[in-house]
């Protein structure tokens, strides 16, 4: 019950970032709308990383390059070329990955089309006595104001092996 009086955030630094994306569907027609969820993961002490993500000395020189060559305002390349080009400098492999820890996740809340024009502005701060910190400007609702996860899901409870939803 904690995590539902903790903020929802999306971040929102400027055009590019999540915020400004609620208002095209990435994979339309397929999708009807845009959501955002807001999640927790339980269990991470921070001593080492959740994931490890591996790549080869060819591979850590392409994407070095490729980040400095790349400009802001355009998309520097095609995904199918990217992948295409990561497996065959990997031999095969585009990367590997091990989870370190197998985290509860917690889901909390969700954010609707009809939800949108509730969130408000929100500047670098603490939040629960400083449990929390932000470093970036976001948009935020307080995440027990929001719809559960169920709304969208309603029979996902009586299929569920493992994990947290809070309503």
């Amino acid at each position: 019950e904690e995590y539902l009086n903790l903020p929802g955030l999306v971040p929102n630094r400027g055009g590019w970032d999540q915020w400004s994306k609620k208002d095209s569907r990435l994979h339309a027609p397929e999708t009807e709308s845009v959501c955002y969820l807001f999640s927790f993961m339980k269990g991470w002490k921070g001593k080492i990383p959740f994931v490890s993500i591996g790549i080869s000395d060819d591979q850590s020189a392409f994407l070095i390059k490729l980040i400095q060559s790349s400009g802001i305002k355009e998309k520097p390349y095609q995904e199918k070329w990217f992948w295409s080009k990561m497996t065959k400098l990997g031999n095969g492999i585009p990367f590997t990955y091990q989870l370190n820890f197998h985290p509860e996740l917690i889901l909390c809340g969700l954010a609707q089309e009809k939800d949108f024009s509730r969130f408000i502005d929100l500047k670098p701060q603490l939040f629960q006595k400083g449990i929390f910190k932000t470093r970036i400007k976001n948009k935020g609702i307080a995440i027990k104001e929001l719809s559960s996860f169920l709304s969208l899901y309603p029979r996902l409870r009586e299929n569920m092996k493992c994990g947290v939803l809070l309503d």
